[in-house]
């Protein structure tokens, strides 16, 4: 498998140079004209596996530079919201709103670990290759079993039977 800086290293300094007007500008055409290329130049390019490739490496390494500066401002933001909660004279709707910021957060905060939970449940579940859902009973069971695939395979059959029956009518 190649290495993610593979379809970099093919680029060209004028393609480089492109993708970042990309993420500098609003259109296409914009970026390929600070670039001092032909729009038609640009398209060619977007059709092109390893210039979508470093495209695509692009825009995370730009999403994650972003993160990390955002969660370095998170304490920051925290005692600024906290300040507005308890300051006597800020206006009402600050207040309403810097509350509002914070329990919607906090509550995203929680789903989001509950799901992290949940989801690492589930691998930990899958980890173990002879785990079975069964859509009958719409439970997991540990350990192979005849009588478990036999209900797969009448489960699967049903299934076309059904679409079968659509077809025809």
């Amino acid at each position: 498998m190649a290495s993610s800086t593979d379809h970099v290293k093919k680029m060209s300094p004028r393609q480089l140079n492109t993708i970042v007007h990309i993420f500098q500008t609003r259109t296409y055409a914009e970026a390929a004209r600070q670039s001092g290329i032909k729009e038609r130049t640009l398209y060619k390019w977007l059709r092109d596996s390893d210039f979508q490739n470093a495209l695509c490496e692009a825009k995370q390494n730009l999403y994650q530079t972003a993160m990390v500066k955002m969660q370095a401002q998170v304490s920051l933001a925290c005692t600024a919201l906290t300040d507005a909660l308890q300051d006597q004279n800020c206006p009402h709707y600050v207040k309403i709103r810097a509350a509002d910021s914070v329990l919607s957060n906090v509550f995203r905060f929680v789903e989001v670990e509950e799901l992290r939970s949940r989801v690492e449940s589930l691998e930990e579940i899958f980890a173990d290759e002879n785990t079975v859902f069964d859509p009958q009973i719409r439970k997991f069971s540990s350990g192979y079993t005849e009588q478990a695939d036999a209900g797969r395979e009448n489960n699967q059959d049903a299934a076309r039977n059904t679409d079968d029956d659509e077809k025809t009518d």
